[in-house]
């Protein structure tokens, strides 16, 4: 693979905000809202889609095919729509669609443009928490609620000792979301679970 020496082409950069607002528009109506659940494979581990995945992959091709017509199109859901000589979009309309039907917000959409087996830009899209990042391929930006680009900044945290931790508690053999919904009452918000508390070892002992 080669090694990026420029920044993308700008209509493509603003051709993947406007792609991730289609997928946004088209998602949000079904968060949080009765979904019926599809398992992609047949057999074995649970792959869960839903119409809000289908949904937003489809206004991003529909979208595509007007404004880059010769470029091709890889979705999660419905593989090849068609293959470009030479650009060719990545997209996951919904990453996290677990996280998506129970009702939590760490789910995004991922976009993402190849120059042949060049990568030239790639979008992060949280529309419930309305957080973007993107990367031109020189430089990484982010912007909260449309807001004015912000760049992003890295740094080196080679030495382990200016590293923080956070913990959070996994109960073996129960799902979070089933235990929001025993000790809150609430199955669709499992995050209001409490932090690790070095006072909380067992979840059981928690009283509604």
């Amino acid at each position: 693979m080669n090694y990026i020496i420029e920044a993308a082409d700008p209509n493509f950069i603003a051709c993947a905000h406007t792609l991730a607002d289609k997928a946004a528009s088209a998602i949000l109506p079904y968060f949080r809202q009765p979904l019926t659940i599809e398992n992609k494979h047949l057999k074995g581990e649970f792959d869960p889609v839903t119409a809000a995945d289908r949904a937003a992959e489809k206004a991003i091709a529909d979208h595509l095919s007007v404004v880059f017509p010769d470029h091709g199109l890889e979705g999660e859901e419905f593989g090849f729509h068609r293959k470009g000589e030479q650009y060719k979009w990545v997209i996951d309309p919904i990453d996290g669609t677990r996280s998506f039907i129970v009702g939590s917000p760490m789910w995004g959409t991922l976009i993402g443009l190849m120059d042949q087996t060049q990568p030239l830009l790639g979008l992060i899209d949280q529309p419930f928490t309305k957080e973007r990042f993107w990367s031109d391929g020189l430089s990484t930006f982010f912007s909260k609620e449309g807001a004015n680009q912000n760049p992003v900044v890295f740094y080196d945290f080679s030495d382990l000792n200016t590293v923080s931790y956070t913990w959070h508690v996994y109960v073996e053999g129960e799902r979070l979301d089933q235990l929001a919904y025993k000790y809150y009452k609430r199955s669709q918000f499992w995050w209001l679970i409490p932090e690790y508390n070095p006072e909380i070892d067992d979840f059981t002992s928690i009283k509604p």
